[in-house]
């Protein structure tokens, strides 16, 4: 399957469907769906926290492609989310092999009523917690101690644990 590495936080604002337009300088092509993989890198001057890096998240479906002054708008549709896995590679396409991708479509439909009451269903759950240690993982040690010195034992606690053991 054909992935687009995309810098976080778009990445993961395209997994949860809040951004539905992904700009891009370049069409598509005959690509119609493809795996969103977030980068190794946040926006530039950003710093994300827990949102992971390097990770497959979802597949996308590509609904049009509107041509605008500045490139092209690619209006997307979230078809389901991956097991999370990290992906190495570059901005822009990238191919991944099908058997790396297990997506699960029904978490889709829970989305919708755990953004009205927050309520992380079983199927989100898991989702949530892997993606939360593979960005864990990829904290810096320099803010892995401001983690410690703030009095957040637990979470430097599990940020040392998961250090340990890299994804």
């Amino acid at each position: 399957m054909k992935a687009l590495v995309i810098r976080q936080p778009y990445a993961s604002q395209i997994m949860v469907g809040s951004k539905k337009i992904e700009y891009r300088s370049w069409h598509p092509g005959s690509v119609t769906d493809f795996l969103v993989v977030s980068s190794a890198k946040s926006q530039q001057g950003v710093f994300y926290l827990l949102l992971p890096k390097r990770t497959a998240l979802a597949t996308a479906h590509i609904d049009r492609v509107v041509r605008e002054e500045d490139g092209y708008a690619w209006h997307l549709t979230v078809t389901s989310w991956v097991q999370p896995f990290l992906v190495k590679g570059k901005l822009g396409w990238l191919t991944i092999d099908d058997s790396l991708i297990h997506q699960d479509t029904n978490v889709i439909a829970d989305l919708a009523s755990y953004r009205c009451d927050k309520i992380v269903s079983s199927r989100i759950a898991p989702f949530e917690k892997q993606l939360s240690a593979i960005a864990l993982s990829q904290v810096p040690k320099t803010y892995a101690k401001v983690l410690a010195d703030s009095g957040l034992d637990e979470l430097y606690k599990v940020w040392q644990s998961r250090h340990q053991h890299r994804y």
